[in-house]
């Protein structure tokens, strides 16, 4: 009696069966003899070949300078494609990754304004940037309460702007430099009626206070009406504190006529004179929000200056009438700190003490 003996075999692209490669389903069928030559085994040999389609699966990565994908990081935009195989070998997946690394695009500062900025006159540059979530930072330090397209600078320094481009991605602008420009008040020197200002530049002269007079742009000033005498230096537009007041007349200093307008030295100056009054004076600079106060004022050995309403570090600095700088402290939060009163000499000073944006400036008189 002959005996059937089936085997299947499957595969998504072939088979070998007998030394014979098949690529597509059939039945192969093979019958054994006995040794008499009857039928002993029929071999029944199902042959199935099924196709795969293979699935494709796209994947996109953003980043800015870098994307890491499969543990490589990359640092250009590029497309990576990568195939699983079935377990018959076949191509079952597609896996088409596109990677994009954007390169931040730093921000551009444009400004208008002054720079160098006048202090005396209270200048400003505006700087503008594109991005309203743009971070302000002045010395690589961020500015609080500074996020957005515009801000405003009044003090000097290094401002660079933090900002994300059009991809989202962030990157910081070129540097800008902002300079300051402290033109020191002058100081009036009398010989007979004829004024000099200690600055050779453009001086701008003033009577009795407030009056201009006309077309006197000199340093050196003939007078010829008796008054109270100031000058203010002009350096391209900056103009410098008022000068120490100097009284003036034709015949006498003393003498008074009912022709002569009645005039009032300003307290911090007798008649006449450079010299500063000795009575002693305490200075306020009060702000919104950052109080100054310098004492005693004149100073003999001593001077201190009182710092209230600091949000940070607070700069000091002590200049001379030329502009000079010639004491500089920095410190932390609300203090009192003493003045170099006993190492200089005597004359007139500017004390200048600024905290986040805001400058206060005191006149300072050193007499012994």
């Amino acid at each position: 009696v002959a005996v059937t003996k089936p085997v299947s075999f499957s595969n998504c692209s072939s088979v070998l069966y007998k030394n014979k490669t098949y690529t597509s389903s059939t039945v192969i069928r093979d019958t054994v003899k006995s040794v008499q030559g009857c039928d002993s085994i029929y071999n029944v040999a199902t042959i199935t070949i099924t196709p795969i389609t293979p699935t494709t699966i796209a994947t996109s990565l953003y980043g800015c300078n870098s994307v890491a994908y499969n543990n490589i990081t990359y640092t250009s935009s590029t497309i990576k494609r990568d195939t699983t195989k079935s377990v018959g070998g076949c191509d079952s997946i597609y896996k088409v990754t596109t990677i994009t690394v954007n390169i931040p695009i730093a921000p551009i500062i444009t400004s208008v304004g002054n720079n160098p900025i006048c202090l005396t006159t209270g200048d400003s540059l505006i700087m503008s940037t594109t991005s309203s979530s743009a971070q302000w930072f002045r010395n690589n330090v961020s500015i609080p309460k500074s996020t957005g397209s515009r801000y405003v600078a009044h003090l000097y320094g290094t401002y660079n702007v933090y900002a994300p481009d059009v991809n989202g991605c962030y990157a910081t602008s070129t540097p800008v430099a902002l300079r300051e420009q402290f033109v020191p008040a002058p100081l009036i020197s009398r010989i007979g009626n004829v004024l000099t200002s200690s600055f050779t530049g453009s001086n701008q002269w003033y009577q009795n206070s407030a009056i201009p007079v006309a077309s006197t742009t000199s340093y050196v000033m003939d007078t010829t009406v008796y008054g109270v005498y100031s000058v203010q230096a002009n350096v391209n537009g900056c103009k410098s504190p008022m000068s120490n007041y100097i009284v003036n007349t034709r015949d006498s200093i003393n003498s008074v006529n009912e022709n002569c307008p009645t005039v009032t030295t300003p307290s911090l100056f007798s008649e006449n004179t450079q010299k500063a009054e000795t009575s002693s004076v305490t200075l306020t600079y009060e702000g919104a929000d950052l109080n100054v106060k310098l004492f005693p004022n004149p100073s003999g050995s001593n001077a201190f200056v009182q710092i209230t309403g600091a949000t940070s570090k607070t700069d000091i600095t002590v200049t001379d009438m030329l502009g000079r700088t010639i004491w500089r402290n920095s410190v932390g939060g609300n203090k009192t700190i003493s003045l170099p009163a006993g190492t200089l000499a005597q004359g007139v000073y500017m004390v200048s003490v600024t905290n986040e944006g805001q400058r206060r400036e005191i006149k300072w008189v050193i007499n012994r």
